[in-house]
């Protein structure tokens, strides 16, 4: 099999089988610079010159990092995600006590932060006014 259709395989099954669990599923939005590197190696392939080998394998260490770099970030999206959704479980069940102090004792976040993660999760449902201030009172959030 050529190098071409093992790259074509390697993006394409994961995005028909979401749960195949020979792949690193990653979903790229259509303006990541990895389209256009791989339209350029796909190019340079074509291209059949003398120093092809060269010139793919200094693309392919640029696509490994762009990768890498896409994995790294959608990890930590789901980690903030399952955070957030965490914290919104335990307001929900608490809901008369839970303040941002209690959230940052118990998932040890700083209160500004653990803020704007709610926020950013829910922006359409704003958390009350009194929220925040007692979170705050007796410690230098600024």
């Amino acid at each position: 099999m050529n190098i071409f259709l093992l790259f074509l395989h390697f993006f394409l099954n994961p995005q028909i089988n979401q749960y195949s669990d020979e792949y690193i599923h990653l979903k790229l939005e259509m303006s990541s610079p990895i389209w256009e590197l791989l339209d350029l190696m796909l190019v340079e392939y074509a291209d059949k010159t003398v120093i092809i080998q060269k010139i793919l394998k200094s693309m392919t260490f640029s696509l490994m990092m762009y990768l890498t770099r896409e994995h790294e970030k959608q990890q930590n999206q789901e980690q903030e995600k399952s955070a957030a959704d965490g914290m919104i479980l335990r307001i929900e069940k608490h809901l008369n006590s839970a303040s941002l102090g209690s959230l940052s004792a118990h998932f040890g976040y700083h209160p500004i932060y653990i803020y704007a993660m709610l926020h950013k999760k829910k922006p359409e449902r704003p958390f009350p006014n009194f929220f925040f201030p007692s979170a705050c009172s007796g410690r230098n959030c600024f």
